[in-house]
């Protein structure tokens, strides 16, 4: 089976602010490779405290993080959905980028 790891809505945008401080333009890493839609929606524009209490609802309930990267892949972000989509039936899926 693909393993992966579920990335929070705290640690994408601590990703994110990273990336922004290294490459300026970060708008490929918002969103998903597949569906091209954005991974959080209105990340940088929701305040922090809106960000801390959708962080405290992922960690209490891991089913709702959206987000995955493939546990072989440096930094190409998905939503869960699609790649459980491309997944299908298949044993093993790597990133496609």
């Amino acid at each position: 089976m693909t393993k992966w790891i579920e990335i929070t809505i705290l640690e994408f945008y601590e990703i994110l602010e990273k990336e922004k401080q290294l490459h300026k333009e970060i708008q490929e890493e918002e969103i998903c490779p597949i569906c091209r839609c954005e991974l959080y929606d209105e990340i940088f524009t929701m305040s922090r405290d809106t960000l801390l209490k959708k962080q405290k609802v992922m960690v209490t309930d891991p089913g709702s993080i959206e987000v995955i990267k493939f546990s072989k892949c440096a930094d190409h972000y998905y939503h869960k959905e699609c790649a459980n989509m491309l997944l299908g039936d298949k044993a093993h899926l790597r990133c496609s980028i």
